[in-house]
C-alpha cells in the first residue's frame, strides 16, 4: 500500500517513510521486507521495495544522500513496455495518464503544477511527480521529501 498524503509505503506490517534514514531502511532489509543493493560507485546504497496498491504492483528504488532519503522512485511492474520492441510513444501517454490518475486519486487532488510530461503535487513532507521522458521512454513516479536546510 502507498499512501502519498503521508509519504508512506507499506511493507508487510511495517511502513517506509519518506523519512525514513538509512538505519530505518537497514532494518527492513535484514528482515527481508526491502532489498539492499550495495554500489561500489556510490557512497553509500540503495533500496528496492515492491508494492501493491490498488490493484497497481509498482518497484520502487529508494536513493539515499547523507543516509537520508533524497527520493523514490517508484515505477509500474506491469507495463506493457518491458523491452525496446514494446515501446511506442502512445503506450508511454497511456501509462502516463494511468499513473497520474492514480496519484490523482490517491492524493484526492488534481496536481498543484501541470507542465508538458509532468505532473507535480505538493504535500506536507514534499513533492510527488509523475512524469515521462520520449527519448527513453520512461515513465515514473518521483517521491521527494523537503529539504531541511
Amino acid at each position: 500500500m502507498i499512501n502519498f498524503i503521508e509519504g508512506r509505503i507499506s511493507v508487510g506490517a511495517k511502513d517506509i517513510s519518506i523519512t525514513s534514514d538509512c538505519d530505518e531502511l537497514n532494518v527492513l532489509a535484514e528482515e527481508g521486507l526491502i532489498e539492499k543493493q550495495e554500489d561500489g560507485n556510490r557512497t553509500g546504497n540503495s533500496y528496492y521495495v515492491e508494492a501493491t496498491c490498488e490493484g497497481l504492483r509498482l518497484g520502487g528504488f529508494i536513493c539515499l544522500r547523507e543516509r537520508r532519503i533524497e527520493w523514490i522512485l517508484l515505477r509500474w511492474l506491469d507495463s506493457v513496455m518491458k523491452g525496446w520492441e514494446d515501446v511506442s510513444e502512445k503506450r508511454m501517454i497511456d501509462e502516463y495518464r494511468l499513473l497520474s490518475n492514480f496519484v490523482k486519486d490517491k492524493v484526492g487532488a488534481p496536481p498543484n503544477n501541470k507542465k508538458t510530461g509532468t505532473r507535480t503535487w505538493y504535500v506536507k513532507w514534499g513533492k510527488i511527480e509523475v512524469s515521462y521522458e520520449v527519448r527513453s521512454f520512461d515513465v515514473a513516479i518521483f517521491m521527494t521529501p523537503r529539504q531541511n536546510n
